[in-house]
C-alpha cells in the first residue's frame, strides 16, 4: 500500500498557507491631499489596500508614514466590532469609533468644501484619541461634537451611516514601530477590502490545497492481495 502522508501533508500546508495569508493586509501610501494645516498633512490621504486604491482618513496624529511606506495592518469594520461588543470592554471605545466615523462622514460625502472647515475636521478627529491634541477653529466643525467633544447619540442615529466604516488598525513591526491608523468609507463593501475575503494569492492557495484533498477522495483503491499460498487476505487490509 503507498503511503499518501507526503501528499496530505503537501494538502494541509497549503491550506494553511492560504488561511495565514489572510490574516492581514499589506497597506502602502501612496499620496496625500496637497493640503496642510503648516504643519501636518490633512485629509485625504490615498493608500493601497493589497493593491486596491482607496482614499482614507488619518485618525492617529501620534503615529506616522511617510510616502511610498509599506506596512501590514487590520481591517476592522465598525458594524461587526459593535455587532460583536468588541469594545464593550474600553469605556467610550465606540462612541470614540463611531464620532470619527461620523465626523469622517462629512468629507467622504462631500459636504465640506472649505479648505479652513477641511483642517478644522481633521483637528477634530485627531483629538478624538487624543483629546485637546489640536486645535478647532471651524465652529461648523465644533458645533457637530457636541459639549462632551463626542458627537451626540442622536446625531448618530439621525445620519445612521457609521456602519459604512471600516478601521485600518496597523500591526506593530518587531522593532515596535507602529504605522498610523485610517478610517475608510466603505458602503456596500465598495471601495475597502476586509480580512475576511482572501487575497488571489490566497485562493489559488486554498484551491490546490482541496484539489489535492479531493483527488486522494477520488482516486480508486487497489483490490488488497492474498497472501500466496495462503488462502488470507493481508491483515492490513482487514476489515
Amino acid at each position: 500500500m503507498r503511503c499518501n502522508t507526503p501528499v496530505i501533508a503537501i494538502s494541509a500546508l497549503l491550506l494553511t498557507s492560504a488561511l495565514a495569508s489572510g490574516d492581514s493586509l499589506t497597506v502602502e501610501l501612496t499620496g496625500v491631499s496637497g493640503a496642510n494645516d503648516g504643519q501636518y498633512y490633512v485629509l485625504p490621504y490615498q493608500l493601497t489596500i493589497d493593491g486596491t486604491p482607496v482614499d482614507a482618513i488619518c485618525y492617529d496624529a501620534l503615529d506616522e508614514v511617510s510616502m511610498d511606506q509599506v506596512w501590514p495592518a487590520d481591517e476592522l469594520s465598525l458594524a461587526v466590532a459593535a455587532s460583536q461588543g468588541l469594545f464593550s470592554d474600553v469605556p467610550d471605545a465606540l462612541s470614540s469609533y463611531e464620532t470619527v466615523a461620523y465626523l469622517a462622514s462629512y468629507w467622504f460625502t462631500g459636504q465640506i468644501t472649505i479648505l479652513a472647515d477641511q483642517i478644522a475636521l481633521q483637528h477634530a478627529i485627531w483629538n478624538v484619541f487624543d483629546p485637546g491634541a489640536f486645535t478647532v477653529s471651524s465652529s461648523f466643525v465644533e458645533s457637530l461634537l457636541g459639549p462632551d467633544g463626542l458627537a451626540p447619540e442622536a446625531a448618530l442615529a439621525a445620519f445612521n451611516q457609521y456602519n459604512d466604516f471600516s478601521f485600518l488598525e496597523a500591526i506593530p513591526e518587531d522593532d515596535g514601530y507602529l504605522a498610523q491608523s485610517f478610517v475608510l468609507y466603505t458602503p456596500e463593501g465598495g471601495g475597502g477590502q476586509s480580512p475576511s475575503v482572501p487575497e488571489p494569492r490566497s485562493t489559488i492557495l486554498l484551491g490546490l490545497g482541496l484539489l489535492l484533498i479531493g483527488i486522494l477522495k477520488i482516486r480508486p483503491r487497489r483490490p488488497p492481495r492474498a497472501e500466496s499460498g495462503s488462502g488470507r487476505r493481508d491483515p492490513r487490509f482487514a476489515p
